[in-house]
């Protein structure tokens, strides 16, 4: 409301999240959480990318039905699985690089999330949609900070002064059409050598190839930033799916939520991939759908 009303608000409630660490993280996002030194450092380095969102996924999030059902939920799934593919190559990223920390990116929603069905906003809001979402209604932070302590930062993390020097210590690695020239676009069967700064790689690659392409990146650079669509950079074995998606999908949170027991529906980074496992261990042998689950939840 105060981003609608062009206002500066004089005093904040973290009201009820899902969870501490999501309260934290809010206030973190809007720059009013007192972090040490040590928040705008990594021993390996961090990694961040350009954000893709098609504007027809934000037109249809904004025409979308305005009703209870699951239905009215499938253009916000649409524009927000867009999303999970990229975060999920961020997030696999890291892991092959050695331990590097996310950059977590600004998401965009078509629909609130609240504790009770709605039909898109909470009722008497004033919420615009689609709108940017705190990472807390996609991404559960509690799981976030247990399974990858110290190696997350928040959406806004680079715009605060004190990110200057990473912004300062930057790799530039765009991902290349398909079909490019392998004279100007590294495969990934050596190490690719940056030119001002920047670096050139073909899309679809292994995992081993991008451990090639990109080692040692860190040795001299602070950040690495991805651009021209991150979704579009690896493709998984059937084993590296199995395991990523069983050690990445618990970071989903869910949405709340559609009429009827249960009424969550929860995000899936692999959505688009069939053959892995959901956040409960199911393997999800076709298209992604979404369907209601009983869900947990912490204060």
């Amino acid at each position: 409301m105060p981003q609608n009303m062009g206002l500066k608000p004089y005093a904040v409630h973290a009201t009820f999240q899902a969870c501490t660490q999501a309260k934290i993280n809010r206030l973190r996002e809007y720059d009013l959480w007192k972090d040490p030194d040590a928040h705008f450092s990594h021993p390996v380095g961090f990694i961040s990318y350009d954000r893709d969102i098609p504007q027809s996924l934000l037109d249809a999030a904004a025409k979308g039905g305005r009703r209870k059902d699951i239905a009215s939920t499938l253009p916000h799934f649409d524009l927000v699985n867009h999303q999970l593919s990229q975060l999920r190559t961020q997030l696999i990223l890291t892991e092959e690089l050695g331990g590097a920390a996310a950059i977590l990116p600004s998401m965009v929603a078509g629909m609130d999330s609240s504790y009770k069905a709605h039909n898109g906003t909470v009722p008497g809001s004033r919420l615009r949609l689609p709108y940017p979402a705190p990472s807390d209604q996609i991404i559960d932070m509690r799981e976030m900070e247990e399974r990858m302590p110290g190696r997350w930062r928040e959406g806004s993390f680079l715009l605060k002064p004190r990110a200057t020097s990473v912004n300062a210590s930057v790799l530039v690695l765009t991902v290349c059409e398909a079909g490019a020239d392998v004279t100007e676009c590294a495969a990934g069967d050596a190490k690719a050598v940056p030119e001002h700064d920047q670096i050139r790689i073909l899309p679809d690659r292994s995992l081993a190839q991008l451990r090639t392409a990109l080692s040692g990146v860190f040795s001299k650079y602070k950040r690495l930033h991805v651009k021209g669509g991150i979704q579009r950079l690896m493709v998984l074995t059937p084993k590296e799916l199995e395991g990523y998606s069983r050690k990445l999908n618990p970071l989903m949170s869910s949405h709340c939520c559609v009429e009827g027991s249960p009424g969550h529906i929860g995000y899936d980074l692999f959505w688009d991939l069939p053959g892995h496992r959901d956040r409960h261990g199911q393997v999800v042998p076709g298209p992604w759908k979404p369907v209601p689950v009983e869900m947990t939840s912490c204060t």
